[in-house]
């Protein structure tokens, strides 16, 4: 490879550090592998949420990025009652954890994935874990509504569970999924889904236990429909026994 090709590469790399590092993130994926072999159950199921490298959750403003790098400040991680509400564990379990198709080896729930999502990361999960496959999800909440929020909703999302901020705004949650199959080291990407609400916090009769329950509804919505898709995208790949007409 000439000198000039290698400079070139190189100042690619450094005018855009993030690109390679983005392109290894498997939620950037709009197709399945290919060639992946039909599956024969009964397979074990183990299920992780997908967050950023040091934030809660994947928040945008509008079209604005609010987490990680995109914000100043550390989240506050102490007593995070806006976790407890979208990541109760009793509700992934409910919906993503009973996606096991074959309901004879039990599902579990695994520790979270933080930053980027690759195979290589999901290969070191699975000989730790020991399993046959990997559904991971990732939620991405879409706030918009004048004025800006200030930053500290997004570093400690909790205040979005009380009133301290009088306007009216929107929510829209993306919950994706991908299933990894240890075995074949494949990914099949599951059909994603978006659920909106609008939050009316100046409203006077609206409660703290109005917005908990608004946000988790939000929540659950989005869980259930993604754990039918994945249900769905693993058993399209169900081996079926031919039996002879004779």
């Amino acid at each position: 490879m000439s000198k000039w090709i290698v400079s070139a590469l190189l100042l690619f790399m450094a005018t855009f550090p993030g690109t390679v590092s983005a392109e290894d993130d498997l939620f950037l994926s709009k197709k399945s592998d290919s060639a992946i072999k039909m599956l024969k159950f009964p397979l074990s199921l183990t299920v992780i949420e997908s967050r950023p490298t040091k934030g809660h959750y994947y928040f945008y403003e509008g079209d604005l990025p609010r987490f990680d790098e995109g914000l100043e400040g550390t989240p506050d991680s102490v007593g995070n009652e806006f976790q407890a509400v979208l990541s109760d564990p009793k509700l992934i379990k409910k919906t993503l954890v009973a996606t096991d198709p074959a309901r004879i080896t039990p599902s579990k729930q695994g520790e979270d994935i933080r930053g980027a999502v690759t195979k290589i990361r999901l290969k070191e999960i699975a000989n730790i874990v020991s399993t046959d496959m990997i559904l991971v999800f990732r939620r991405e909440i879409r706030v918009s509504g004048p004025p800006h929020l200030p930053p500290s909703f997004f570093l400690s999302p909790g205040k979005f569970l009380t009133q301290p901020w009088q306007e009216t705004y929107s929510v829209k949650i993306k919950t994706m999924g991908l299933v990894y199959l240890t075995k074949q080291n494949k990914i099949m990407i599951v059909p994603s889904n978006e659920k909106s609400k609008l939050f009316i916090t100046k409203d006077e009769h609206i409660t703290g236990e109005d917005l908990h329950d608004g946000w988790r509804q939000l929540a659950k919505e989005g869980l259930m429909d993604l754990a039918t898709s994945a249900k769905k995208t693993i058993l399209d790949k169900k081996f079926e026994v031919r039996r002879s007409s004779y």
